[in-house]
């Protein structure tokens, strides 16, 4: 499923009933998002890391939802996001039906065998108009990455803000300058690609946009193994670009661009 970039986990979210059955940090039963991901700075602290929906919501008093922390909350962005999180939850109402599961593959009707065949279709035919190519040299999940990439689906935070996820900032975390999309993303890391262009030579200039970068790299004439070598490593680099830039959100931890081409 994921060579057509079809993540079977967004094609399902929990319908709460009692809310016995759901994860409350970890399923995506709450404005299908998932929470730990949204909230990440409380996650991180949380003590009851499994409690499920209704441990959460039942126990909650007047002023919203406490939690279990393993320290005390600071002001600032913590405070902030357990307000936000209150927000969220505040209108949830648990009933005496048990949580399932709801097939989100179309908008009309249940999960078919039919439907699942009618998305892979549909995918297909949309990554024949791709630059994408998927390079057996470069591990699954850097394919994967690279896949959501070129489809505009990593969770950058402009993607996030269209799915109506609250975030303390959607500037993008590596400039601080401009709110971070797919294409802001790519190019920021100018030095990398310079970097990379000139230890290569083999790309003339850094990218300007995805399609831009994967698409030169199609018309270069190269022997196979060349050019599968410059797929897996121009993959490598979208790969640690992405690692330093949510170092950077989840950890606070700042890498330099000398340091990005080293792991590279």
């Amino acid at each position: 499923m994921k060579h057509w970039g079809i993540n079977l986990e967004d094609l399902f979210v929990r319908r709460l009933g009692a809310g016995n059955g759901t994860y409350f940090w970890k399923d995506k039963w709450c404005d299908s998002v998932v929470l730990k991901d949204v909230f990440p700075e409380l996650y991180r602290i949380e003590v009851q890391k499994n409690y499920m929906v209704n441990n959460r919501i039942q126990n909650r008093g007047l002023d919203g939802i406490h939690g279990q922390w393993s320290r005390n909350l600071r002001r600032g962005r913590e405070a902030t996001s357990l307000s936000d999180l209150n927000k969220k939850v505040v209108g949830v109402v648990l009933t005496s039906i048990d949580d399932s599961w709801v097939w989100k593959g179309n908008e009309i009707g249940g999960f078919t065998v039919q439907n699942l065949h009618n998305l892979m279709a549909s995918a297909e035919e949309v990554s024949n108009t791709l630059p994408f190519h998927w390079e057996g040299w470069a591990p699954l999940k850097v394919n994967c990455f690279v896949w959501r990439l070129c489809l505009n689906r990593i969770p950058v935070a402009d993607n996030l803000l269209v799915r109506g996820v609250t975030l303390p900032s959607y500037l993008c975390p590596l400039s601080g300058i401009e709110q971070e999309d797919v294409e802001h993303f790519v190019v920021l890391q100018k030095k990398v690609w310079s970097w990379f262009c000139d230890w290569s030579m083999l790309l003339k200039y850094a990218p300007m946009n995805v399609s831009d970068m994967l698409g030169v790299v199609k018309t270069l004439v190269l022997n196979k193994k060349r050019k599968r070598l410059l797929w897996a490593l121009i993959y490598s680099v979208l790969w640690s670009i992405w690692k330093t830039r949510n170092a950077l959100i989840f950890k606070s931890f700042w890498s330099s661009s000398m340091k990005t081409t080293d792991d590279i």
